[in-house]
């Protein structure tokens, strides 16, 4: 039986596996630390979203994780600034907006599940 998450990527309007890109952002992103004068030095940043799948005509940027953890928030804490990323690159990229982020867990790593960060 077909995980409903699954189901939702394969009857998708459109699916793109393994999405690269290249974008530039302010190095200040990375690390609000660095002093002002090369806060805004442009850093290139690189990466492959593992799957974009379109519903009512929304992207949905898709990461696998294999992360043993029991507690969704720690993903969260630890990907989000990822997923912006991909979401950004993304909408620059396709000119499209609106971009959802999921991260997706298979077994045996946890329960299996997906989430919306």
């Amino acid at each position: 039986m077909k995980a409903s998450f699954f189901a939702r990527m394969e009857n998708s309007e459109k699916l793109l596996r393994e999405q690269r890109f290249i974008m530039e952002i302010p190095a200040r992103r990375l690390d609000p630390t660095l002093p002002e004068k090369v806060a805004n030095e442009p850093i290139a940043v690189q990466g492959i979203a593992d799957c974009i799948f379109f519903e009512n005509g929304q992207p949905i940027i898709v990461d696998y994780k294999t992360d043993l953890v029991s507690d969704e928030q720690v993903l969260r804490e630890r990907y989000s600034a990822q997923l912006d990323i991909y979401a950004e690159a993304f909408e620059k990229n396709s000119g499209t907006k609106g971009s959802a982020k999921s991260l997706y867990i298979p077994l045996p790593f946890q329960k299996q599940s997906s989430f919306r960060l």
